[in-house]
């Protein structure tokens, strides 16, 4: 028979044991995978430092920041299509980005970066931004 004692120290194990995994869940994939604004494209970097994935800028259709059971922003997008929804977040949060794809197998994938509403942000003034034109070499006479 169970003693008090015992019951206890199993009670202490269990939680010990859901608060670990609630940590790796919310903090700890941030320190495996990280989400960046590169030069030409958005980064997934495994460790920092070695790109995985990426979405070219010119390839973004549209980007919505998306709320945890906030329904889908996109209203021309059908079911099948929501099914095939890549979710690469790393954190546990209530809010997200959502990228919509041009041409492509995955046309909508789900991040979770630190501050979503900047990240949208920084993404459709990336988007926008049109390269500076060449300059011109001049011949004098």
């Amino acid at each position: 028979m169970a003693t008090a004692r015992d019951i206890s120290f199993l009670v202490f194990i269990v939680c010990g044991f859901s608060l670990l995994i609630f940590w790796l869940l919310k903090y700890g994939m941030s320190y495996l995978y990280e989400f960046y604004l590169g030069e030409t494209a958005v980064e997934i970097r495994l460790f920092r430092s070695f790109t995985i994935f990426s979405i070219r800028y010119k390839d973004i259709a549209d980007v919505w920041e998306v709320r945890f059971l906030g329904g889908f922003p996109d209203k021309e997008a059908g079911l099948t299509r929501l099914m095939f929804t890549l979710s690469l977040g790393n954190r546990m949060t209530t809010r997200a980005v959502l990228i919509k794809r041009r041409n492509s197998i995955w046309e909508y994938v789900v991040i979770s970066p630190r501050h979503p509403s900047l990240f949208i942000a920084e993404i459709r003034s990336k988007m926008t931004a049109t390269p500076a034109s060449p300059t011109t070499r001049r011949h004098s006479p």
